[in-house]
Protein backbone atom coordinates (compact mmCIF):
# COMPACT_ATOMS: atom_id res chain seq x y z
CA UNK A 1 0.00 0.00 0.00
CA UNK A 2 2.63 2.76 1.16
CA UNK A 3 4.30 1.54 -2.80
CA UNK A 4 1.26 2.21 -4.34
CA UNK A 5 0.85 5.70 -2.57
CA UNK A 6 4.62 6.24 -3.30
CA UNK A 7 4.14 6.25 -6.79
CA UNK A 8 0.45 7.89 -7.47
CA UNK A 9 2.52 10.87 -5.29
CA UNK A 10 5.13 10.86 -8.24
CA UNK A 11 2.97 9.98 -11.28
CA UNK A 12 0.93 13.30 -10.33
CA UNK A 13 3.41 15.72 -10.36
CA UNK A 14 4.66 14.44 -13.98
CA UNK A 15 1.20 14.30 -15.19
CA UNK A 16 0.56 17.95 -13.66
CA UNK A 17 4.00 18.70 -15.87
CA UNK A 18 2.86 17.03 -19.21
CA UNK A 19 -0.42 18.94 -19.11
CA UNK A 20 1.07 22.44 -18.37
CA UNK A 21 3.88 21.93 -21.15
CA UNK A 22 0.78 21.28 -23.16
CA UNK A 23 -1.47 24.16 -22.26
CA UNK A 24 1.49 26.06 -22.93
CA UNK A 25 2.24 25.10 -26.35
CA UNK A 26 -1.03 24.88 -27.24
CA UNK A 27 -1.82 28.40 -26.10
CA UNK A 28 1.28 29.65 -28.22
CA UNK A 29 0.00 27.68 -31.19
CA UNK A 30 -3.69 28.81 -30.40
CA UNK A 31 -1.98 32.84 -30.35
CA UNK A 32 -0.28 31.96 -34.12
CA UNK A 33 -3.03 30.19 -35.59
CA UNK A 34 -4.82 31.88 -38.75
CA UNK A 35 -8.84 31.91 -38.11
CA UNK A 36 -9.37 28.94 -39.73
CA UNK A 37 -7.62 27.40 -37.25
CA UNK A 38 -8.21 29.27 -34.29
CA UNK A 39 -11.42 27.59 -32.87
CA UNK A 40 -9.50 24.08 -33.09
CA UNK A 41 -6.80 25.62 -31.07
CA UNK A 42 -9.13 27.21 -28.50
CA UNK A 43 -10.85 23.89 -28.47
CA UNK A 44 -7.33 22.40 -27.56
CA UNK A 45 -6.44 24.88 -25.38
CA UNK A 46 -9.95 24.53 -22.88
CA UNK A 47 -8.98 20.43 -22.96
CA UNK A 48 -5.33 21.62 -20.98
CA UNK A 49 -7.27 24.45 -19.16
CA UNK A 50 -9.88 21.54 -17.87
CA UNK A 51 -6.90 19.22 -16.85
CA UNK A 52 -4.59 21.42 -14.80
CA UNK A 53 -8.04 22.97 -13.38
CA UNK A 54 -8.28 19.48 -11.90
CA UNK A 55 -4.98 19.49 -10.97
CA UNK A 56 -4.51 23.05 -9.38
CA UNK A 57 -5.58 26.14 -8.29
CA UNK A 58 -5.59 29.40 -10.67
CA UNK A 59 -2.91 30.55 -8.61
CA UNK A 60 -0.87 27.77 -8.86
CA UNK A 61 -1.54 27.62 -12.15
CA UNK A 62 -0.30 31.09 -13.33
CA UNK A 63 2.71 30.56 -10.97
CA UNK A 64 3.66 27.16 -12.77
CA UNK A 65 3.12 28.53 -16.47
CA UNK A 66 5.19 31.73 -15.40
CA UNK A 67 8.27 29.57 -14.46
CA UNK A 68 8.03 26.56 -17.02
CA UNK A 69 7.62 29.02 -20.09
CA UNK A 70 10.99 30.75 -19.72
CA UNK A 71 12.59 27.45 -19.49
CA UNK A 72 11.38 26.07 -22.50
CA UNK A 73 13.84 25.24 -25.34
CA UNK A 74 12.32 25.08 -28.99
CA UNK A 75 13.14 21.46 -29.51
CA UNK A 76 11.46 20.92 -26.17
CA UNK A 77 8.18 22.98 -27.75
CA UNK A 78 8.32 21.06 -31.17
CA UNK A 79 8.38 17.61 -28.90
CA UNK A 80 5.18 18.79 -26.69
CA UNK A 81 3.60 20.12 -30.11
CA UNK A 82 4.43 16.75 -31.35
CA UNK A 83 2.99 14.76 -28.27
CA UNK A 84 0.03 16.93 -27.20
CA UNK A 85 -1.23 17.08 -30.87
CA UNK A 86 -1.28 13.12 -30.83
CA UNK A 87 -3.22 13.08 -27.64
CA UNK A 88 -5.89 15.66 -28.49
CA UNK A 89 -6.29 13.38 -31.65
CA UNK A 90 -6.52 10.20 -29.09
CA UNK A 91 -9.40 12.15 -26.89
CA UNK A 92 -11.08 13.60 -30.16
CA UNK A 93 -11.65 10.06 -31.57
CA UNK A 94 -12.76 9.00 -28.34
CA UNK A 95 -15.55 11.93 -28.21
CA UNK A 96 -16.73 11.33 -31.78
CA UNK A 97 -16.75 7.65 -30.75
CA UNK A 98 -19.29 8.24 -27.70
CA UNK A 99 -21.04 10.53 -29.65
CA UNK A 100 -21.85 7.77 -32.14
CA UNK A 101 -22.89 5.50 -29.16
CA UNK A 102 -25.27 8.10 -27.53
CA UNK A 103 -27.02 8.63 -31.15
CA UNK A 104 -27.24 5.11 -31.69
CA UNK A 105 -28.64 4.03 -28.13
CA UNK A 106 -32.78 3.28 -28.25
CA UNK A 107 -33.05 5.61 -25.22
CA UNK A 108 -31.18 8.66 -26.79
CA UNK A 109 -32.92 11.37 -27.08
CA UNK A 110 -30.97 12.41 -30.31
CA UNK A 111 -32.19 12.32 -33.72
CA UNK A 112 -35.32 11.28 -32.29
Amino acid sequence: MLLASLVLATALPAAADADLRCFITTAVIAGNADAGSQPVAMESLLYWLGRLDAQMDDETLKRRVAAEVGKMTQAEFQADAQRCGTEIKTRGAAVQDLGQAIQNSAKSPVGK
